[in-house]
């Protein structure tokens, strides 16, 4: 609709994980075309030797964090596999990182402990309370950060951790073609793994994300988002705290502002008939205007 506050704007939005990315929901609603790049397919762990080792002493852990639903399924899974009791002692407190996580807990008879509401390591870390000489079990995706695992550790807990599952990412030449095609406006990182997953899509479909991305400006959730964004050549022009709600209002707010040039439409001075000057509208894009970085929270 018309009258939607993002209607004509072109984002391209990476997806967190595959089949959920509530900031493309939260932007459609508003009125934008989102786009999403590139493909993300969960594999197995190339290794299960973590993961092996953690199902065999699982009573010694006091903490175990899942995240996201593969890391729970795969751990049942393979406690089968191995001919091991996949179930967790009643002592050992569970966090669950995403909504997959949680009802994958549920499914299995469990209901976690700590579900943050922020998926940044300080919230994470601080949910959990008191950490001292605690045993801190993470099962994740392979070639997660280690921001978790330094924040945790700072608080006093002894970390391991566990490949849950590996992130294939695939993306074809063609899909990058569509996106330049499209003239994208903005590009949308929810957390610091979509800028990884989007580094690696360019590579995947044997381009850059300077050609893809073009004159898209860049924004960001959080600090440690756009540290990552900045690293890989994408210094946003604005960001929100660590909520995914709070970019998508900040997108809402600074597109109107955006200077027409960047909306994809230009107004021109046409010399007219007799000494007058009218203004007329094209579709050209001479340059892009970057606009100034702002955060709100």
């Amino acid at each position: 609709m018309n009258n939607l506050p993002l209607h004509g704007a072109r984002v391209l939005v990476p997806p967190p994980r595959p089949e959920v990315n509530p900031l493309a929901g939260m932007l459609r609603q508003r009125g934008a075309t989102t786009l999403g790049f590139p493909r993300l397919q969960p594999r197995y762990p190339q290794s299960w030797a973590s993961m092996d080792e953690a199902l065999r002493d699982v009573g010694r852990f006091d903490w175990i964090v899942f995240s996201g639903s593969n890391s729970v399924h795969n751990w049942v899974q393979r406690a089968a596999e191995i001919d091991v009791d996949p179930s967790i002692p009643t002592r050992t407190r569970l966090v669950a990182i995403g909504h997959g996580a949680v009802r994958a807990l549920r499914v299995d008879g469990r209901s976690p402990d700590h579900t943050p509401d922020v998926h940044v390591a300080d919230d994470i870390a601080r949910g959990m309370g008191e950490l001292r000489g605690a045993d801190v079990l993470l099962v994740r995706v392979a070639g997660a950060t280690d921001r978790l695992v330094r924040t945790l550790r700072a608080r006093g807990a002894r970390v391991t951790t566990a490949d849950g599952y590996h992130m294939a990412v695939e993306a074809s030449r063609r899909e990058a073609d569509q996106l330049i095609r499209r003239d994208l406006d903005l590009v949308a990182l929810a957390n610091p793994t979509t800028v990884r997953f989007l580094a690696q899509g360019a590579v995947a479909a044997k381009t850059d994300l300077a050609t893809i991305l073009g004159r898209a400006a860049v924004a960001a959730v959080g600090s440690n988002t756009a540290r990552d964004a900045r690293a890989a050549g994408l210094p946003p022009a604005l960001g929100a705290d660590d909520r995914i709600a709070a970019l998508a209002a900040a997108i809402e707010r600074w597109w109107p502002g955006r200077p027409l040039e960047y909306r994809g439409v230009v107004e021109r001075a046409q010399p007219s008939s007799g000494n007058s000057r009218r203004l007329t509208r094209c579709s050209a894009r001479p340059y892009a205007v970057r606009a100034p970085t702002w955060f709100i929270s």
